[in-house]
């Protein structure tokens, strides 16, 4: 949860100093807001896959976390692809206006926080569903927390502004 609430500080950073003036400016906020939808999908498809685990060993089957823990190498690309966006965004904010900074910031504020927050929203189902998973197997589950530690590492780096 810490390493996405710090997340939210590099979608206060994007905002800050992306400008309205050109494509280029704006399609990267774009493609963040898209990236991180993408994320909050992805830790959506850990949760449908504990989930999943979940009713089968309901049925008396051992805990099978192993397609999760896949499904977080797609998390981890995102937040790759995240600080790729990241890095242009620094090449290009010497280039943007306060003023143009201010009027793209309230034109994509809602978007943006919309898509943070379901982020945070499925970040928070996901961890509810990995205490009911616990109660089968600790030991599948720490597996699986620790992979989703590695896959939300990316997007820790992204909250560090220079």
């Amino acid at each position: 949860m810490k390493r996405l609430l710090m997340f939210g500080g590099f979608v206060a950073f994007c905002l800050s100093l992306v400008g309205c003036g050109g494509d280029t400016n704006e399609r990267l906020i774009t493609d963040t807001i898209a990236r991180m939808g993408l994320a909050a999908t992805e830790v959506g498809n850990i949760k449908a896959r504990v989930d999943d685990a979940i009713v089968k060993a309901k049925e008396g089957k051992v805990l099978d976390l192993a397609d999760a823990i896949e499904a977080t190498v797609k998390l981890k690309e995102t937040g790759k692809d995240l600080q790729k966006l990241k890095q242009r965004i620094e090449e290009l904010r010497s280039q943007v206006t306060k003023e143009d900074q201010k009027i793209f910031a309230e034109n994509q504020k809602t978007k943006l926080n919309a898509a943070f927050r379901a982020l945070l929203d499925n970040r928070e189902d996901l961890r509810k569903v990995l205490l009911e998973a616990e109660t089968y197997n600790k030991t599948e589950v720490a597996k699986l927390r620790e992979k989703i530690t590695d896959a939300e590492g990316p997007f820790t780096s992204l909250s560090r502004v220079n």
